[in-house]
């Protein structure tokens, strides 16, 4: 004996089992990439930003200097304590401080264009940067 189901009852079932297989992939999907859905701002601050306690200004040279001389003056301030580092096309160099935080030294600049720049980094492990452009000419302008 076979019996017929009627058709409503019939359409009903399958939406039910359509609706629940849905809901079904709809759990599976949100727990396979949960972390993707985590909201941006539970993550921490990026690691490029510079703090604000550690302070460093470079006195002498202007960016862009355009200059007949040589000998170039480097100068400037940072945190006492911090490491401070000149980079140059030849090598680096560590600069001293003095007890208030004050660096100099002198570079030989070759014809042209010369790029330097300064890391400078405290005991924390924060960093800060400065780059210097500076063109030399033998001849006086």
């Amino acid at each position: 004996m076979s019996k017929n189901l009627p058709s409503t009852l019939f359409l009903g079932i399958m939406l039910f089992i359509l609706l629940l297989g849905l809901l079904l992939i709809g759990l599976y999907y949100y727990f396979a990439n949960y972390q993707s859905l985590l909201p941006l701002s539970t993550f921490s601050t990026p690691v490029t930003s510079e703090p604000v306690s550690l302070n460093f200004n470079l006195s002498s040279p202007e960016d862009n200097l355009l200059t007949s001389s040589s000998d170039l003056l480097i100068q400037g301030k940072a945190a006492l304590g911090a490491t401070v580092i000149l980079s140059l096309d030849s090598g680096e160099k560590i600069l001293e401080q003095n007890t208030k935080g004050d660096f100099s030294t002198t570079i030989k600049l070759k014809d042209g264009l010369n790029i330097f720049n300064i890391f400078v980094f405290d005991v924390a492990g924060n960093t800060k940067s400065l780059s210097r452009t500076i063109y030399y000419s033998k001849e006086k302008i």
